[in-house]
């Protein structure tokens, strides 16, 4: 051989091309399935009284975001949940379909007031859940937090998610 390398030698080369060009391409698949998990969160702080608690949740921001919502999802962890931005305010709709998990659901309006709550919503149901009034955000956590939390109607709530990034993350999902 020209180059100097025997058998043995090319099939070594050949074997370690093949464990680089795997490699590269289960990189490829695990960074592409990255980008599709991305996701967006931010804390939600729930102010009533001298006591404050304290939500991580994802941000529904963008249309296919909001549409899917917590849909598929088999359980959540206790401080988590999902913020859907309303952006313009609106009176919206909500259901349960293809939702495994029992939730409440916190309407919450431009002035970062709760002004609905739905306790254990149910899962799977198709019944429409609509905002008392126009709202700027809709949380949704695991049922009872209501309940534990003591929320009320008119407590108020504190979220930021500044603009540019919600720009950033739409253009990348979607």
């Amino acid at each position: 051989m020209a180059s100097g390398m025997d058998a043995m030698g090319m099939k070594a080369l050949f074997r370690d091309k093949q464990d680089f060009i795997a490699g590269a391409l289960a990189m490829l698949v695990s960074m592409s399935a990255a980008a599709e998990k991305q996701t967006l969160s931010t804390e939600l702080t729930v102010n009533q009284g001298n006591e404050t608690i304290v939500l991580n949740l994802e941000v529904a921001a963008c249309p296919r975001e909001r549409i899917r919502g917590l849909q598929g999802r088999t359980s959540l962890e206790d401080d988590a949940g999902m913020l859907f931005l309303i952006d313009p305010v609106d009176k919206v709709s909500m259901w349960m379909k293809d939702t495994y998990i029992p939730l409440d659901i916190l309407f919450v309006d431009a002035d970062y007031r709760v002004v609905g709550l739905v306790e254990s919503a149910t899962p799977l149901s198709l019944r429409s859940i609509s905002s008392p009034q126009l709202v700027a955000a809709v949380v949704e956590v695991n049922a009872g937090f209501i309940r534990r939390s003591g929320i009320r109607l008119g407590h108020s709530v504190q979220y930021h998610v500044p603009e540019k990034m919600l720009e950033r993350h739409c253009e990348v999902i979607g």
